[in-house]
């Protein structure tokens, strides 16, 4: 007499079930390490979205030095303001100024993101700045945006620290853009060597200069408006 069979047909297809799993299972990892490979011999590039600036003033000094010096190693101590000018509704006028001496180096508009109190020849066990921190400050927008009014950035020569004994005057490069990173907008407004620029060269300790003055409108910058500087000084008065 023939066994009945029927009980066994359930091992079978479990057996086969088990089959397929482990078989998918196996394609799935050489697929994912196909592509880990592939990813690593060609990876994906990556799309730089520049990063927006309503307003960077990058001032560098000395490149007026002489001798085996290169510049960044200038003992003179130079720092940058910036005086912003605006108009309430009402027609009141309301200024605002940062320098290296504000509180917390912030106000309402403006941030000093990067101060410099000139070279200083390190002694054993001191910390080393960086050579991109060597001689230069950086001022940005404390906003997303820039309000509409009238800005100037001036120079003050706070001490030479004995460089104008070797020297007849400290010179400072001067870059200042408005809305970085926004291809409509991006301007930079002024931009100079001061070897080649009178406004950017400093001769005197307790000296002021001003270097840059432009004029927003509307959230755009006033094309013309950075021309033809008229000297304001705003630092020493204060």
């Amino acid at each position: 007499m023939k066994r009945n069979n029927r009980r066994q047909m359930p091992q079978n297809s479990q057996f086969s079930q088990i089959l397929n799993d482990l078989t998918s299972a196996l394609t799935f990892i050489f697929v994912a390490l196909l592509v880990i490979a592939l990813l690593i011999i060609n990876p994906v590039a990556v799309t730089q979205v520049p990063e927006f600036e309503p307003l960077q003033v990058t001032t560098e000094w000395d490149s007026c030095l002489k001798g085996d010096r290169e510049p960044g190693l200038s003992h003179a101590d130079v720092d940058t303001w910036i005086m912003g000018t605006f108009y309430t509704a009402t027609g009141e006028q309301v200024t605002d100024i940062l320098g290296y001496s504000t509180r917390d180096r912030k106000t309402k508009h403006f941030i000093l993101d990067q101060d410099d109190k000139g070279y200083r020849t390190p002694y054993p066990g001191s910390p080393q700045k960086e050579d991109e921190e060597l001689n230069k400050e950086v001022i940005k927008s404390a906003k997303s945006t820039l309000t509409d009014g009238y800005y100037d950035i001036n120079l003050h020569l706070f001490s030479d620290k004995g460089e104008l004994r070797t020297q007849s005057s400290i010179c400072v490069d001067v870059t200042v853009v408005v809305f970085k990173g926004d291809k409509s907008r991006e301007k930079v407004v002024c931009q100079f060597t001061a070897e080649k620029n009178n406004p950017a060269i400093l001769f005197n300790n307790r000296q002021e200069r001003t270097v840059c003055q432009f004029e927003i409108r509307n959230g755009l910058f006033v094309e013309g408006s950075n021309e033809d500087i008229i000297q304001k000084p705003f630092i020493t008065r204060r």
